[in-house]
């Protein structure tokens, strides 16, 4: 009457419900977590499972997108939930083959580095992206918005003057900020647009500060 009573060990199985998710377009990584049931699936669009009743953090990754939701689970229900983002594509060119850049989003985040030209897929729709080019010691910021289903494209151009030097006598050396550039005749092919500064020294002679403006696509004169 007052002695144990084992009944050994009772197996309780919690009851189920159906879980749902779609990711349209088919998402690189899909997870679903919960208590007593994780799954995570590669280049998945759909996903259908009985589970244990519960509440599930679902989640889609794609390349330069993630998004996570709270599902729960009720018995012999079904809960169903869909990622569908909007992604464009970003055809980037360029003025010259030795561009690097670094692109980044509205909310300044890192998106994607490399060199141009390049065909950028997948980036999610919206205004603000900030593509920084880098070329020599001369860099560009570039500003876009991605439009959904389409390629957005995109045209990086670093813009040169030629700058032709000549001094009578020739061999005269030219300075600029305190660094040689060589001696006349001289020849300098990729030289940024706008005013341009330089000195003459030669031995023997009076120095000659000189000034041109550089117009770009077009070779500047000095003599």
């Amino acid at each position: 009457w007052y002695g144990e009573n084992n009944l050994g060990q009772v197996t309780l199985e919690r009851t189920k419900g159906t879980l749902v998710v779609h990711a349209i377009p088919p998402a690189a990584r899909l997870t679903i977590r919960g208590p007593e049931f994780t799954k995570t699936l590669t280049n998945c669009g759909e996903f259908q499972s009985r589970v244990p009743t519960d509440r599930y953090s679902v989640e889609a990754t794609y390349t330069y997108w993630k998004d996570s939701e709270t599902v729960p689970v009720s018995t012999d229900a079904t809960a169903a939930h869909i990622f569908k983002p909007r992604f464009g594509t970003v055809a980037v060119a360029a003025s010259h083959p030795d561009i690097s850049f670094a692109l980044r989003n509205e909310k300044d985040e890192p998106v994607t580095s490399g060199r141009l030209p390049i065909t950028i897929t997948g980036l999610p729709e919206g205004s603000g992206y900030q593509l920084l080019a880098t070329r020599k010691d001369d860099q560009k910021d570039v500003s876009f918005d991605v439009r959904a289903g389409t390629t957005n494209d995109l045209m990086v151009e670093f813009l040169y003057g030629t700058v032709d030097i000549q001094s009578d006598p020739a061999g005269a050396t030219v300075v600029k900020d305190g660094h040689s550039l060589g001696v006349t005749p001289l020849t300098l092919p990729e030289t940024k647009p706008g005013p341009f500064e330089f000195a003459l020294r030669l031995d023997e002679y009076d120095p000659v500060d000189a000034s041109l403006t550089v117009v770009a696509n077009h070779t500047n004169e000095y003599s």
